[in-house]
């Protein structure tokens, strides 16, 4: 878990720097932080003949966060506060598709959440100026900044006359929100192709492959991202249309997990990827 330290808001041409025990020189000093806690639940019933209801399903709210803080100009450098309000309103109402990111850091690692500005408020009068920034985020998680790598060890399987060749990891997504991962593999495709993406937990993706003349050497990527989830080859292009029609897409739970690409071919450079999502800090 990360150790809030400093937030980042950022666009696509600048950056703010607010850090959670600032020095006495810092123009923005950060007062309150809300709404990077995990998000409420919303959880779906319908009503039954009976007493009480059936449920139907959940999911995290969106998140909302606000950043409060103190408006610190340099008077012997003839800044104003009014100053340091002209480059927040810059900072947060262009770049790019007006997104801002906000990253939550400690000295070792980070995580972000990318939302755009609902509200600056700016208090005027009070003792020190303040203003309160509002930013309203599509996804309720955050992500790590970086992508952590897993190798696979191999392993041959006869099952019902039929050799699969597999390609095992243990990913570490303890104390993390669930998340999806990528996987890519070399091998050489076929008429007899078969191959099957699963997670210890949640379930499994099955692939049967469409005839080809020959045999050569392709690259396969699966995608359970949701939201970016694919199944393309380097010679094939997108695959989705020969997934098998029990396939789920394989989740990471909160736990460790075992994640296995099998296939009736075998393959080499089999790498997983995942990118770490926490419900809040």
């Amino acid at each position: 878990m990360i150790e809030l330290k400093k937030i980042t808001l950022s666009t696509a041409s600048s950056s703010l720097e607010l850090f959670i025990s600032p020095s006495e020189t810092d123009r923005y000093m950060i007062t309150d932080v809300t709404g990077i806690g995990p998000m409420p639940i919303e959880v779906n019933t319908t009503t039954s003949t009976g007493p009480g209801s059936i449920y139907s399903g959940s999911h995290p709210a969106d998140r909302e966060s606000s950043i409060r803080f103190e408006l610190n100009p340099d008077w012997k450098l003839r800044e104003t506060a009014a100053q340091l309000r002209s480059r927040l309103y810059a900072l947060l109402s262009g770049g790019g598709d007006n997104s801002v990111t906000v990253t939550i850091s400690d000295d070792y690692e980070a995580a972000s959440s990318v939302g755009y500005v609902k509200n600056i408020e700016v208090i005027h009068y009070s003792q020190v100026p303040e203003a309160i920034v509002t930013i309203r985020h599509p996804s309720p998680y955050y992500q790590s900044t970086k992508l952590d790598q897993y190798a696979a060890l191999e392993t041959v399987k006869t099952v019902d006359g039929v050799t699969w060749y597999e390609y095992a990891s243990e990913i570490n997504n303890e104390d993390c929100a669930p998340s999806g991962l990528k996987v890519e593999a070399a091998l050489t495709s076929h008429t007899d192709l078969k191959m099957e993406l699963e997670a210890q937990y949640t379930g499994k993706l099955g692939y049967v492959g469409p005839p080809v003349a020959t045999a050569t050497e392709d690259v396969y990527t699966i995608v359970t991202v949701p939201g970016e989830r694919e199944l393309h080859s380097t010679r094939k292009g997108l695959l989705i249309g020969h997934l098998t029609p029990t396939s789920t897409w394989p989740m990471l739970s909160s736990a460790m997990e075992t994640v296995i690409l099998r296939g009736t071919v075998p393959a080499t450079g089999v790498i997983f990827w995942v990118r770490r999502q926490w419900w809040g800090f």
